[in-house]
């Protein structure tokens, strides 16, 4: 992942204006409160705002569930899943009404250090909200989730719009950063799981 001059420049200011350890700090909480804005009650599922979901997995995450609402017609799950280490991994996906009917489901295996890919077509007869709940993983890996067709999702605001932007202070939302600190040692932060980077006094 390549940053661009305007990013770099950001982030040597910040260097070196908060010193290298205190902004890696800043990335860890950031990254750390992702989580929380992933709804984990089935009665109170986030709303999704974009089509794709981004994640990195492993057996110890909990259940997480959004909600969108999909027909007439069909929507098409498109998911990409990279397997870690030497096991991989597979990630769990439903659909359920409101009433908790499940509508259908899908996963995809990738091995170690693999990619898989899994297309699944789903048709709705009539316009209806789905609650998406993400299952308990087993192994660990990363995935991308695209959802397309015939749905609906929450539209962003003037507001989600300027503070995805501001409060990530300009960095990328994808790739690898990587903190060298000075005693030799380095640190690498997975900047899709990074919601918003906060600078305190």
């Amino acid at each position: 992942m390549l940053i661009t001059t305007n990013q770099w420049k950001a982030m040597r200011l910040l260097l070196n204006q908060l010193g290298i350890a205190v902004f890696a700090l800043l990335l860890i909480i950031a990254a750390a409160g992702t989580s929380t804005a992933q709804s984990t009650d089935r009665d109170k599922p986030t709303p999704l705002k974009s089509n794709e979901l981004v994640a990195d997995f492993s057996q110890d995450d909990p259940e997480y569930f959004y909600s969108f609402t999909a027909g007439p017609g069909e929507v098409i799950f498109t998911l990409d899943v990279k397997g870690a280490g030497s096991g991989g991994g597979v990630p769990y996906f439903n659909l359920f009404n409101t009433a908790g009917k499940e509508l259908d489901a899908f996963d995809k295996f990738a091995g170690g250090n693999s990619s898989e890919k899994l297309v699944k077509r789903v048709v709705f007869a009539k316009r209806q909200p789905v609650i998406l709940r993400i299952k308990k993983p087993i192994g660990a890996g990363s995935y991308r989730l695209r959802i397309s067709g015939t749905v609906t999702l929450v539209k962003k605001t003037a507001t989600d719009e300027g503070n995805q932007s501001d409060s990530r202070m300009g960095l990328p939302t994808s790739g690898t950063l990587r903190l060298e600190m000075s005693d030799g040692s380095a640190q690498e932060f997975d900047l899709r799981r990074v919601r918003r980077v906060v600078l305190k006094p």
